[in-house]
């Protein structure tokens, strides 16, 4: 009978979504995003703001060699090129650092190009430095399912 029991235990165990495993490493996430009205005075011809929310869903301090490693950027779903970047979490020079839980959020201006509709969906999405780009490794990320939001935007 009692193996019956561990051998179920262990079934329920493997049979648990991904979700809700405990995650040993960091993990930033944007928790948010959501287009919010210019910071000060009237927005730019083109231009819309939007505000974002990053927090590290890990259980373990996030820390990175430099704080251009990483950012998050806004682009059209249809395209390779961001519109916009914001650089977390935000620090002069050097190494940068977030412990679990912790959370870091900012508006940033997002500039359309000519022609882009008035109104539709930007994406916003953590990036990190690429392993081609030379210097100290990307920091480590344990999920990257998490790293992308969608919002609407439309042009006030």
């Amino acid at each position: 009978m009692r193996g019956l029991i561990v051998a179920g235990l262990a079934l329920f165990a493997l049979s648990a979504p991904a979700h809700a495993q405990v995650l040993t490493c960091p993990d930033l996430s944007l928790v948010a995003l959501k287009q919010t009205s210019a910071p000060v005075g009237p927005a730019a011809p083109n231009t819309v703001y939007l505000r974002f929310e990053v927090r590290n869903v890990g259980f373990t301090t996030f820390v990175s060699p430099n704080e251009s490693k990483q950012w998050v950027e806004a682009r059209l779903p249809t395209s390779t090129s961001a519109l916009a970047v914001h650089v977390v979490p935000t620090a002069a020079t050097g190494p940068v650092s977030m412990v679990s839980g912790a959370r870091e959020s900012a508006v940033m201006a997002v500039t359309l190009p000519a022609g882009a509709p008035r109104s539709g969906v930007l994406q916003g999405r953590i990036v990190y430095v690429s392993p081609a780009a030379g210097g100290p490794a990307a920091p480590q990320d344990c999920s990257l399912t998490n790293n992308v939001r969608n919002a609407n935007y439309k042009i006030r």
